[in-house]
């Protein structure tokens, strides 16, 4: 990986401009990401639909979101890591990065989910804190490939004096999702009700009762919690690119990265004219 090959800008970035670049590489690399997203979000939704039968659609939905959604955000990490330098995008790559550093990832991922979990439980602010502090846990080990031990330091060193920017970032990324996962339900009810004469839930909540049918639709209909399943999967890798800009950005402030990869490319420009030099003085 060359510096010269970064496929992106690595410069300072808002939150906006993290978005608007998450879409960007979102379609740019949809049918990989796709494919990387479906390993998780076919199983999960088939799961919740059977679920849905004995009434813990929408639990069972919840819960494997929570657990399992930061290993696939390890894999989009794996992935784009090497991609920013160059490197094709590729699940085989990823999943070998992955399996080499499932150990401390697992256990970290399992920390946090559970410290967030009963933070959310009890006060809204230290949940915020946590899911900021873990938000970038792959980052850390899989690009960085720091110890276990090592993790919880470096995560405190990135982002030394903007936990609240962090907080707000992730405050507001869970919202988007939310938001985006809603619109895109919209459209498909919209699809459905128009060609199939099937409308999912909201076309459904009418006359006096409509909140308690709009309620059981969400809570008990397997139609309904298996494309809020899917569609939850499937949109999350734009918030989790998001997140990954997000670190860069913290890099770029904290550390200077971007200072320290023009250098890396100035000091390799300097060494390819040396070495151009020496075969010219050698051939004379």
């Amino acid at each position: 990986m060359r510096p010269d090959d970064i496929r992106i800008a690595l410069r300072p970035r808002r939150l906006g401009g993290a978005i608007d670049l998450a879409g960007i590489i979102f379609r740019l690399h949809f049918r990989r990401l796709f494919g990387m997203t479906c390993l998780f979000a076919i199983p999960c939704t088939l799961l919740v639909v059977w679920s849905a039968q004995a009434e813990f659609g929408l639990l069972v939905s919840l819960s494997l979101y929570f657990f399992l959604s930061p290993i696939l955000g390890a894999l989009i990490v794996a992935a784009l890591g090497p991609w920013i330098f160059g490197e094709p995008i590729s699940l085989e790559t990823a999943a070998g990065t992955i399996k080499r550093r499932f150990g401390p990832l697992l256990l970290h991922v399992i920390i946090w989910r559970f410290v967030a979990l009963f933070s959310w439980s009890t006060f809204a602010l230290p949940g915020l804190f946590a899911s900021a502090f873990e938000s970038f846990v792959p980052e850390t080990i899989v690009l960085e490939e720091q110890t276990t031990n090592g993790v919880v330091g470096r995560i405190r060193e990135l982002g030394s004096g903007r936990w609240f920017d962090l907080i707000g970032r992730r405050f507001a990324l869970s919202f988007y999702h939310v938001g985006l996962v809603v619109s895109v339900f919209l459209l498909a009810e919209l699809i459905s009700s128009a060609v199939f004469g099937y409308p999912l839930a909201f076309a459904r909540a009418v006359g006096s009762a409509w909140s308690e049918e709009l309620l059981d639709a969400f809570f008990f209909d397997a139609i309904v919690l298996g494309v809020m399943t899917f569609l939850t999967w499937i949109l999350y890798p734009i918030t989790r690119i998001a997140i990954f800009l997000s670190y860069l950005d913290i890099r770029i402030r904290q550390e200077a990265w971007d200072i320290e990869l023009d250098f890396r490319q100035r000091l390799l420009e300097l060494e390819a004219q040396n070495e151009s030099g020496l075969v010219r003085s050698h051939e004379a």
